[in-house]
């Protein structure tokens, strides 16, 4: 027997409903998965932990996908991105925005922007695209990383976008 068949049992034993799911609705994606913007100066590297890492002494752009499960829909979707923020100074910080785009168009709906707060910590960005009326073919998280602080560099840990 599958261990899918075997969980399937056993939630149907113990009386349990669960919602179908897909790969979007439930895993967070590696930041190793973002690539750096094609017009920004920056690097970046992958750590050994799949972080996307900023790498030097300018800030970087970075681009990463989302999965999408309904194509061509114009639903909003919920984004959440960790990053660690390692850079000390002032209005060096990590800011994220997420958008709809059309295959052949410019972006059609993006979310407002949200950055950290320099405390060194590990943060998370919930960021909502709304509703767009009209088809849109796929999705992404723009990040900026701010520059390396000595040897410590910002990352974007994993992230998500969940369909509404």
């Amino acid at each position: 027997m599958k261990a899918t068949q075997i969980i399937s049992l056993a939630v149907m034993a113990t009386g349990i409903t669960v919602a179908a799911s897909t790969h979007a609705d439930n895993q967070f994606v590696a930041g190793m998965n973002c690539r750096n913007q094609t017009d920004t100066i920056g690097s970046y590297e992958v750590s050994s932990s799949g972080y996307a890492l900023s790498g030097g002494r300018f800030p970087v752009a970075l681009v990463c996908p989302i999965d999408r499960t309904a194509f061509g829909s114009a639903g909003s979707m919920a984004v959440r991105v960790f990053v660690h923020d390692k850079n000390p100074t002032p209005d060096e910080d990590v800011c994220c925005f997420a958008a709809h785009r059309n295959a052949g168009g410019p972006s059609v709906v993006t979310s407002g922007t949200s950055c950290t707060s320099s405390t060194g910590e590990y943060q998370s960005f919930d960021i909502t695209i709304p509703s767009y009326v009209g088809t849109w073919d796929y999705a992404y998280v723009h990040c900026s990383l701010p520059p390396a602080y000595n040897t410590n560099r910002s990352a974007i840990i994993a992230y998500r976008g969940v369909e509404q």
